[in-house]
C-alpha cells in the first residue's frame, strides 16, 4: 500500500507536465484519434506510475539510508523525577488529509446526483428503438429542457428542437459518440476528477476530451454526406443556449468557432502523425524520473539496520552484552505496524515511569536529546538497540536501559501478514527547568 500523500503528489505532478504536451504538438493537428489515445493514456499512465516500481538510477549500486520512524518526543525534566510527553494530535498532514477528503466527497456527491438527473431524465422520456447504419440505438425523446445529447446507447432529443428536418444529422453526431464510445472516456476522467479535483491539470484534460470528442463526431457527420456549409449553419443555429452537463457527451458543447476551424482544415500528413507517434516514449521518461526521484524510502523492501554514528558521546557501553542483536534485513515501514501492548500512550507512560535524570548530569547541567534506534523482531521482543545521537554524561546509558526493559510488543506485518522485523527511532529530551 503507497503512502497517499507520494500518489497525489507523483500522479498529479505527471499530469501536469503531460497536458502541454498535447497542447503544443497534438491540438493543433486533424490526428484526433491519436490526440485521444495520448490524453486518455496520460490519465492511465499518471494515475498508475505511483504503483510501478522504477529503479533510481543514481542509486544503483549505492547504499540508501532508511528514513527515521520517528515516535513523539519523551521529554524528561528534574522535577521530581518525572517526565512529561507532549503529544499534538492535529498535525498539518491531518489537517490537509481531512481538506482532501472533503473535496473528494463534494465531488462525488456532485457526480452522483447528475447521473441520478440523467436517469431520471432518460425514464422520464418516450423510448425507442433507433435502427442506424443497420446497428439499433435507443431514443429517447423528452419534453425537459436539455440540449441534444448521447450516453452509452441511449441518444436523447429534446422534442422542442427548433427544426425537425435537422434531426437525422443530429442523431448522426450522437450515434457517432455511441460508436466511438466517449461515454467511457468521460467516465475515466470524471473519476480521476475525484480523486484530483484539485489538480487544475484535470479541468484542461476534461475541456480536451470533449473537444476532441466533437471534432470525431463532427467529421462523421461531413463524411456521412451532410453538406459543409449546412451543417456549419446548423452549429451556429443550434449552439446557443445549452448547457454542457456532466458525462453526457453534448451536441452543442464545444466551442462552435474551433470545430469550424476543424472542419475546414486539411487533414494533417501521415509523416506528422508517425513523428508524434515516436515522441511519446521519450515524453513518458519526464515523469517516470519524477516517480524514480520522489520514491519512497522503506516502502520498497527491507533495508539493512544502519550503523550507530561515531559521534564523540557514543560510547561501546551504551550496547549491553546481554541485548539481543541480529543482523536480519530490517523494514522501516510495513501494511501494520509494531504495536506496543495498550498502545502508543502505554508506552509513553512506562517510559515515564522508569526513566531518571542521571545525577551525573543533572550536576552539569547537561541538557539535549537523546536519538535512539530499537528494533521490534517478528516474535515481538525489543533488541538490536543502537545510540543514532548522544549527549553523554549517562543519558544515553539510561535511554538504552530504558528501553530494553520494555516489554514485548505486537509484532509487525508484511502485506502477505507474516510478522518481520521492524525498525523505531525514538528521541529522548532531557531538560533543566
Amino acid at each position: 500500500m503507497i503512502d497517499p500523500g507520494y500518489f497525489l503528489w507523483v500522479s498529479g505532478i505527471s499530469l501536469i507536465l503531460l497536458y502541454p504536451v498535447y497542447s503544443l504538438i497534438l491540438r493543433k493537428e486533424t490526428h484526433f484519434e491519436l490526440s485521444r489515445i495520448f490524453l486518455l493514456g496520460s490519465l492511465v499512465f499518471s494515475l498508475t506510475l505511483p504503483w510501478i516500481s522504477i529503479p533510481d538510477p543514481f542509486q544503483i549500486g549505492l547504499e540508501k539510508i532508511p528514513p527515521l520512524v520517528l515516535l513523539d518526543v519523551i521529554y524528561v525534566g528534574n522535577k521530581g523525577d518525572v517526565p512529561e510527553t507532549t503529544s499534538n494530535p492535529i498535525t498539518l498532514a491531518g489537517i490537509l488529509g481531512m481538506i482532501y477528503l472533503a473535496g473528494a466527497t463534494v465531488f462525488t456527491l456532485r457526480i452522483t446526483v447528475q447521473i441520478f438527473r440523467i436517469v431520471w431524465l432518460i425514464r422520464s422520456g418516450d423510448m425507442t428503438i433507433l435502427e442506424h447504419n443497420g446497428k439499433r440505438y435507443r431514443l429517447v425523446r423528452t419534453e425537459k429542457q436539455t440540449g441534444p445529447f448521447s450516453i452509452f446507447n441511449f441518444v436523447v432529443l429534446p422534442v422542442s428542437l427548433s427544426n425537425p428536418r435537422h434531426h437525422q444529422t443530429i442523431i448522426t453526431h450522437e450515434v457517432s459518440h455511441i460508436r466511438h464510445g466517449h461515454t467511457f472516456d468521460l467516465i475515466l476522467v470524471e473519476l480521476a476528477g475525484i480523486v484530483h479535483w484539485f489538480n487544475p491539470a484535470i479541468r484542461l484534460y476534461r475541456s480536451a476530451l470533449r473537444e476532441i470528442h466533437e471534432y470525431q463526431a463532427d467529421r462523421q457527420v461531413i463524411g456521412s454526406g451532410t453538406g459543409l456549409t449546412a451543417y456549419q449553419e446548423l452549429l451556429m443555429e443550434q449552439g446557443i443556449g445549452f448547457s454542457i452537463p456532466l458525462l453526457k457527451n453534448h451536441f452543442n458543447q464545444s466551442l462552435i468557432k474551433n470545430r469550424i476551424i476543424m472542419l475546414t482544415k486539411f487533414p494533417s500528413n501521415r509523416k506528422q502523425a508517425i513523428r508524434d507517434l515516436l515522441l511519446l516514449p521519450l515524453i513518458l521518461i519526464v515523469p517516470a524520473f519524477i516517480a524514480c526521484t520522489s520514491s519512497q524510502d522503506g516502502q520498497d523492501g527491507p533495508d539493512k539496520f544502519p550503523e550507530a554514528s561515531n559521534e564523540e558521546n557514543t560510547s561501546a557501553s551504551v550496547q549491553p552484552d546481554e541485548q539481543p542483536m541480529k543482523k536480519d534485513s530490517v523494514y522501516n515501514v510495513v501494511p501494520t505496524m509494531p504495536r506496543y501492548p495498550g498502545g502508543a500512550n502505554a508506552m509513553y507512560h512506562f517510559i515515564q515511569e522508569n526513566i531518571r535524570y542521571p545525577a551525573q548530569a543533572r550536576q552539569k547541567g547537561t541538557t539535549g536529546t537523546v536519538f535512539a534506534s530499537f528494533v521490534v523482531f517478528r516474535d515481538g521482543s525489543i533488541g538490536n538497540i543502537t545510540l543514532l545521537r548522544g549527549i553523554g554524561d549517562g543519558c544515553d546509558e539510561e535511554t538504552i536501559r530504558v528501553i530494553s526493559l520494555m516489554p514485548k510488543w505486537e509484532p509487525g506485518k508484511n502485506e502477505n501478514g507474516e510478522p518481520v522485523d521492524v525498525r523505531f527511532n525514538l528521541p529522548v529530551k532531557f531538560q533543566l527547568s
